[in-house]
């Protein structure tokens, strides 16, 4: 056994915590990396879009509310940062996505009037987009 300061004891809990999110961090990246490599290797489809999962607080069993993942929120920049190492000359960024009638997702930061009356609504969460085209 080794000897642990009161300084290190102090600070014990604080790196664990880092740990374990640097490590959920990299199982997100992970799962990202591979959808988007399936979805090069097993479609037509030059873009990934991985839905930001919703927190969905409960009263009584019924939804009151959704929002997105505070754990993506905050870890954002850290996952776009890892992902756009891994997808070199590629787009990879976080966007807020509406479907149109066609069943495709649009970014509506780059919406124009062109393309404005094929969206049927937006949703209600986020999207990490991966874009090869």
């Amino acid at each position: 056994m080794k000897p642990v300061s009161r300084q290190e004891m102090r600070k014990l809990k604080e790196i664990t915590d880092d740990e374990v999110r640097l490590q959920r961090v990299r199982e997100i990246i992970r799962k990202i990396y591979n959808a988007a490599l399936d979805t090069a290797r097993l479609t037509t489809n030059r873009s990934y879009e991985f839905s930001i999962p919703l927190k969905r607080p409960h009263d009584s069993q019924r939804i009151i509310n959704e929002e997105p993942n505070e754990f993506y929120i905050a870890n954002m920049e850290l996952i776009l940062k890892n992902l756009s190492s891994l997808f070199p000359e590629c787009k990879v960024s976080h966007a807020i996505l509406s479907r149109g009638y066609d069943g495709k997702l649009y970014d509506i930061s780059r919406m124009d009037e062109i393309i404005f009356h094929k969206i049927s609504g937006v949703i209600p969460n986020s999207f990490i987009v991966i874009d090869w085209s």
